[in-house]
């Protein structure tokens, strides 16, 4: 079974058998560390000395009290938590040590600079016998005073600055997140010091706080009174430049209207008043001159019937016509009256149109001495807006004056009355603080205390001692044993090949073909031979392929060793360079690259032309020479699926050098189209997971992985990782699932 991470289930605290069993193989590196803290634990309680432990309790007001209406020059504290924690801050600081010094005296604080020296010359001592760690651990405990030390010679400035390190090494205030109350504790060696220092302290941020208002007053009111004369001044000036600019630009108004503008008034109001007359007088002679054409128009003529001469003539005309009519009605249609009549009603017709000419002309003058009104009115409105142009261009730097003037004087107002409210505020500044609990000398120290040391120490040493088994245990995640790699990686080991010095030295000869093997690895590679032939999972198989997680494993000598074991067997052995980027097959058996994978799947060369011959073993090696940069893989095309049919029928078995796994895809290739997969592990140089991430690489591309081959295993230390008893020997292959089952993909948990 493989984790995500690559480990198995049980890897390292992951089951308690395991942690147990880490326990128990480093019992003497987990006791010493605890044993250590104990005694260390208890020699801190013995040589610290006691410390005493008395607090003031301070609370801020959070009741206002208004008397003088205005704000404050100091606003009161907020009641938040950043507020509160600045006030601790403030209690904290060296600034308050330095006033607490001068409200108390140096000579009455002088005990906590004797005892602060006494703790560096204790922490000295400490870290002489226990290391620097040790002191260190104790500094941040705030270990106490050792009676007895004496005081090192120090300048008086050097002594000044020690007492203020003491006092603040000694104060704490706190909170507790929940109140507006403070807690102001100090630690001295003796307990009447240390309730009168704590009562100093309180005492001293009251004053601070009072101080703090009063000096803010003082400033603000001597900063406001100069402020106020020179903006008296600036506002008198800015109230004269306005009377002034005044007076030069005549600027004047009449009801908080200027002249020009009420003069513009009136001519528009004279405007609208002349153009209502040039349209009625208009009006009135269209009217007239459509009557004057029509045959009884002069009847209704409003302007022809007003007019004397009008009246009389129609007057004159309406008695003709009545008497014409008389004549008719009496039948004297032929009296000489008639023709007379009729003359005169001619000539009284005459005449009435002549004055109605005469009163069409009236109309048509009036309506110019109307018109020549509005021109004249339009004319002086022009004249008399290019003056109020200019006006307005005086008014603007006018209003300008006067808005300087009035932010002049707003801002004069603020800052007197302002002025005024500090100074009555001058006599009302106080804490914002009260001091509720005075501190008391204690009855008993408060440091150190032995439980919480050596639960300190026991913590520690236990945390030390199983850190240190578990790193011992687990920092290197190299290939140590065999029966860890089966475990972790759910395969067996096939086989463990010992490393010679000879190979160390010379793992790729520039020249010459492989060395043969060695004593030592001999019976190694027979073992391995006789596992590939009685295990199930290889014992059919006709094409094996060696890969590796990286490169250096030392797969291709596996390859080369295996094929000749084969060989000499009496097997017809064919091993193939699939390394197609680096490949080393050739020079490992002095022979050179007789062709490129690309010619020979294309048909350019046969097997014939490029297989040569291993001189030691008589194996048959296909030694191809590396790709042209950027070419395709020749493993994943059909034509090489052919070739490989055609070796499987050549030769009894095929041994395929591939790539390493993480330097190419091709070992994935290559181990799906081999009968069997086996992946080479340096011993004490591969890593675990790197073991793990090749298998599930493999196995998620269909080409699983069927064995575990280690190499390079050093002889003098095989011994301590050899099998354990309750393993089947190599030569007689534990049980394992049949091949069809080891190629399925690996299952993920």
């Amino acid at each position: 079974m493989i984790l995500d991470e690559g480990r198995p289930a049980d890897r390292g605290f992951g089951g308690l058998r395991d942690f147990s069993r880490l326990l128990g193989r480093h019992k003497l590196l987990v006791a010493l560390p605890i044993l250590a803290g104990l005694i260390g634990a208890i020699e801190i309680f013995v040589a610290t000395p006691k410390g005493y432990v008395a607090t003031a309790v301070v609370a801020l007001d959070v009741r206002k009290v208004t008397v003088v209406p205005g704000d404050l020059v100091v606003s009161r504290l907020p009641q938040e938590n950043p507020a509160l924690r600045t006030e601790l801050d403030i209690l904290g600081s060296r600034s308050m040590a330095e006033r607490v010094i001068l409200r108390r005296g140096a000579e009455a604080l002088a005990p906590l600079q004797t005892a602060r020296s006494g703790i560096a010359g204790w922490r000295r001592n400490l870290s002489a016998a226990f290391g620097h760690v040790t002191a260190s651990v104790l500094a941040m405990a705030g270990a106490g005073p050792s009676p007895g030390e004496a005081v090192a010679a120090r300048s008086p400035r050097q002594a000044h600055e020690d007492l203020i390190d003491s006092i603040i090494d000694g104060v704490h205030a706190g909170n507790d997140s929940r109140s507006y109350t403070i807690h102001i504790s100090f630690t001295a060696d003796d307990p009447s010091l240390a309730a009168d220092a704590a009562n100093t302290y309180a005492e001293e941020y009251l004053a601070h706080q009072t101080a703090l208002k009063l000096e803010a007053m003082r400033g603000a009111s001597d900063w406001l009174g100069k402020k106020v004369e020179e903006m008296r001044g600036t506002l008198e000036n800015a109230e004269q430049a306005v009377e002034t600019f005044k007076r030069q630009a005549g600027l004047f108004d009449i009801g908080g209207t200027s002249i020009e503008d009420h003069r513009l008034d009136v001519l528009n109001a004279e405007l609208v008043r002349a153009r209502a007359s040039a349209a009625e007088a208009r009006a009135r002679l269209e009217t007239a001159t459509a009557l004057a054409r029509e045959a009884d128009g002069v009847a209704t003529f409003t302007e022809a019937l007003r007019s004397p001469t009008v009246v009389a003539l129609r007057d004159q005309q309406a008695a003709l016509l009545r008497e014409s009519q008389g004549l008719q009605d009496m039948g004297a249609v032929k009296s000489a009256r008639l023709p007379a009549i009729q003359s005169q009603l001619r000539t009284l017709r005459e005449q009435i149109g002549h004055e109605v000419d005469r009163v069409l002309k009236a109309l048509a003058n009036e309506v110019q001495v109307a018109e020549r009104r509005v021109e004249d009115t339009e004319r002086a409105i022009q004249t008399e807006i290019a003056a109020s142009g200019r006006v307005n261009q005086a008014t603007i730097h006018l209003n300008q004056l006067e808005r300087e003037a009035t932010a002049n004087r707003t801002l004069f107002e603020t800052f007197l009355n302002r002025y005024k409210a500090i100074i009555e505020q001058d006599d009302l500044a106080g804490p914002d603080a009260q001091l509720i609990s005075r501190a008391q000398p204690p009855s008993a120290p408060a440091t150190p205390k032995l439980l919480p040391l050596l639960a300190l120490g026991l913590i520690l040493g236990t945390a030390g001692g199983i850190g240190a088994a578990y790193l011992r245990e687990h920092y290197d995640d190299r290939v140590w044993s065999a029966d860890a790699l089966e475990e972790r990686a759910g395969l067996p080991v096939l086989g463990a090949v010992p490393s010679h010095r000879r190979w160390a030295a010379n793992p790729r000869p520039a020249d010459g073909p492989e060395p043969s093997l060695t004593d030592g690895q001999t019976p190694s590679l027979q073992r391995l031979q006789a596992v590939l032939r009685l295990y199930p999972g290889s014992r059919t198989a006709k094409v094996i392929a060696f890969t590796s997680a990286l490169v250096g494993e030392g797969k291709t000598f596996l390859s080369i060793a295996v094929a000749r074991a084969s060989a000499a067997a009496g097997e017809t052995v064919l091993v193939v360079e699939a390394d197609v980027h680096h490949p080393s097959l050739a020079a490992r058996l002095g022979l050179k690259p007789a062709f490129r994978w690309e010619e020979l799947i294309s048909g350019e060369k046969s097997i014939d032309d490029v297989l040569q011959r291993d001189s030691l073993s008589g194996a048959f090696v296909l030694a191809a020479g590396p790709s042209p940069a950027g070419a395709t893989t020749p493993f994943a095309t059909p034509a090489f699926t052919t070739v490989m049919a055609v070796l499987r029928q050549r030769f009894d078995r095929i041994i395929i050098d591939t790539p390493p796994v993480s330097a190419s895809a091709d070992a994935a290739i290559l181990g799906a189209i081999a009968d069997v997969t086996l992946l080479v592990v340096r011993w004490r140089r591969t890593t675990y997971n790197s073991v793990i991430e090749t298998l599930r690489q493999m196995a998620l591309c269909s080409a699983p992985v069927a064995g575990i081959v280690l190499n390079r295993i050093d002889a003098r230390s095989s011994a301590r990782y050899a099998p354990s008893r309750s393993r089947p020997s190599p030569r007689q292959p534990a049980p394992v699932e049949p091949l069809r089952q080891t190629r399925a993909p690996l299952r993920r948990v």
